[in-house]
């Protein structure tokens, strides 16, 4: 399993769903993927040796930092913050005023320990996981990029395979089974892990996708600010 970020080379559809501010929440985004979008772009892997045979979730992407609270957009400028070497992200950062800092992730939490990088986004089950509360006082539930999960195989292993064996226990399992994965990491990031770690201080928006204590207004504005490059990376993977 992994995101999309890392499938942008096999499948250049797939970056448009890293778009921010594309799904207003969880139901609009299962129900684009488990659709004929999503469908449609799982048929784009075999013609570069992978199948993909599912999608997952990893969840909505929040942010923290070690120099304030994130309440409006304003809040953003200025703010170095680790990202993903995601050019989809970096666009869309930069709009923010954010000064985007690709790493990999097994550097970023010593980075936010030794100042390199003033905060970073994840989804808040892989925030918990990598403990950043040790290292940043502030995490803000922006909810501003839905990550969907991708389940894949290689091909040549695929292709070994009965055909008894990929419609019973690869092809119609991960399909049946991807809500209720889905269901668990969802759990993990709004359920049980709903509450900010310990020792962060946490602003919460009203919805997925809402600038946390910020007003309908503030969200309008943002989703102003980051429009014009929605629409041409729109254009770029239709």
């Amino acid at each position: 399993m992994t995101s999309t970020g890392r499938c942008q080379t096999s499948c250049p559809k797939v970056a448009i769903l890293d778009i921010p501010f594309l799904f207003k929440d969880y139901a609009q985004a299962r129900a684009t993927l488990d659709g004929p979008v999503g469908q449609d772009m799982l048929t784009k892997f075999p013609a570069k040796g992978i199948v993909a045979l599912a999608w997952g979730e990893n969840g909505f992407r929040h942010m923290t930092n070690n120099k304030k609270q994130v309440v409006v957009p304003d809040d953003l400028k200025g703010l170095k913050m680790r990202t993903m070497e995601n050019p989809v992200h970096m666009q869309a950062y930069k709009a923010f005023g954010i000064i985007p800092t690709p790493m990999a992730f097994t550097e970023v939490f010593t980075a936010l320990q030794q100042g390199t990088v003033d905060g970073q986004e994840n989804p808040l089950s892989v925030i918990t996981a990598a403990k950043f509360e040790q290292v940043q006082k502030h995490l803000s539930l922006t909810g501003h990029v839905y990550s969907p999960a991708l389940i894949l195989m290689s091909k040549a292993q695929w292709d070994k395979l009965s055909a008894a064996d990929k419609q019973d226990g690869f092809s119609d399992a991960p399909r049946k089974r991807s809500g209720q994965p889905r269901a668990h990491r969802r759990g993990r990031a709004q359920g049980g892990r709903r509450s900010a770690p310990k020792g962060h201080d946490r602003r919460r928006g009203r919805r997925q996708g809402e600038v946390p204590g910020g007003a309908p207004a503030d969200l309008r504005r943002v989703r102003q600010e980051v429009r014009p490059g929605q629409h041409r990376q729109i254009r770029t993977y239709k």
